[in-house]
């Protein structure tokens, strides 16, 4: 008996050791807990400590930046001439404000529009001269209005504005008055072909009153108050924009092209067909028109902008000098042709005049010579 309460006192005494030993160990686990908790903490809050700094450092920077700014003098474009820096306008690297664009524009363009302001008023003096003293203005008036055709043309100018196509009526009238005029002013003929001449003058005579008439009824209609206006219209508000916009040496180059162009055709078409064989005449024909632009444009640049094209006009003025005489003759013929009914003179003296007249056709077509132009370096 004594044995079993010993032994029931040995268990109870190792039950009592294993639940401290377990309780020691939860407690143990606990204070580990706790300390890891505490570490945690520790750590999220340095975390945020951390990122408070990081916060308030980054609007310190923000802060220094903005002052930097602030503090930092910005440069504003300005007009490169009056250095004033509203209504700007970029050219290229360069600012311009709107009014020294517009002055600049208009010094541009003066030079443009004094010779035409002279030009038209040159026209007009000689139409208006011509009807009231039928003097020998019709020519220079011609040569005028070409001329103003050819430079507004240059520019851009639509064939149909108002002012070139009233030019051109004018110009129709005085041509075909000048053709009679080349027949009636010759006074170099001899043998038939004077008798031919003094046969047709009468009834030349009389064609001629009929269309100087013509002229005095239609030019001043058509150079009437309107067409002064439009053509002051046209100087002071819609010149400049044509002379801004124009790039001369570019322009001078497709008209040079053209003409050349002529002439490479003309050239290739008598290889393959005689001078006189009807397409070279044709291009001839059209080579003179290319050719009496250019010799007027350059004759208006020379003088009005002061370049130095004196060369190229030179050229241009012996071409059409030399197709001048082929159409001299070719007014002879036409006439003769128009007329053959009209003339009281023997059919064999006429025959022998047109003949004559054809064979030196022939020989000034023969002797022509043209060639391409280089392109204008100016």
């Amino acid at each position: 008996m004594n044995n079993t309460k010993s032994d029931e006192k040995i268990q109870k005494d190792e039950n009592a050791a294993a639940i401290e030993k377990e309780l020691n160990a939860e407690r143990a686990l606990k204070e580990e807990m706790k300390a890891d908790r505490a570490d945690g903490l520790r750590n999220e809050a340095n975390s945020e400590a951390k990122v408070r700094i990081q916060d308030q450092s980054s609007k310190g920077v923000e802060a220094s930046g903005t002052n930097k700014v602030k503090n930092k003098k910005v440069n504003k474009p300005q007009c490169m001439i009056c250095k004033s820096n509203g209504s700007l306008i970029q050219i290229q690297s360069k600012w311009l404000c709107e009014n020294c664009l517009h002055i600049g524009n208009e010094k541009l363009a003066l030079p443009w529009k004094a010779s035409l302001e002279t030009l038209f008023k040159e026209y007009s003096e000689h139409c208006y001269r011509y009807i009231s003293e039928d003097t020998e203005d019709v020519e220079p008036a011609r040569v005028l209005g070409h001329k103003i055709r050819t430079a507004l043309k240059f520019l851009g100018v639509s064939k149909n504005s108002e002012i070139l196509l009233s030019i051109k009526r004018i110009n129709r009238l005085f041509n075909n008055i000048h053709e009679t005029d080349e027949f009636l002013n010759k006074t170099n003929q001899d043998g038939d072909e004077k008798n031919l001449y003094l046969a047709m003058a009468p009834f030349l005579s009389k064609k001629r009153k009929k269309q100087r008439k013509e002229i005095s009824l239609k030019v001043p209609s058509i150079l009437n108050e309107q067409y002064h206006h439009k053509v002051e219209l046209f100087l002071e508000r819609e010149l400049v924009p044509y002379v801004v916009q124009l790039k001369k040496i570019d322009r001078l180059n497709e008209y040079e092209d053209r003409f050349n162009q002529l002439v490479q055709d003309y050239q290739q078409t008598v290889e393959e067909v005689e001078k006189t064989s009807e397409g070279a005449i044709k291009l001839l024909y059209s080579i003179q028109k290319k050719s009496k632009s250019l010799r007027d444009l350059y004759d208006f640049l020379n003088g009005t902008i002061g370049d130095h094209f004196e060369n190229e006009e030179d050229y241009h003025k012996k071409i059409l000098h030399q197709i001048h005489e082929i159409n001299k003759v070719e007014i002879w013929i036409s006439q003769l042709k128009i007329n053959k009914h009209k003339i009281h003179a023997p059919k064999g003296d006429i025959k022998k005049v047109r003949k004559d007249l054809k064979e030196r056709l022939e020989n000034l077509i023969g002797n022509v010579e043209v060639s391409e132009v280089a392109l204008s370096q100016n």
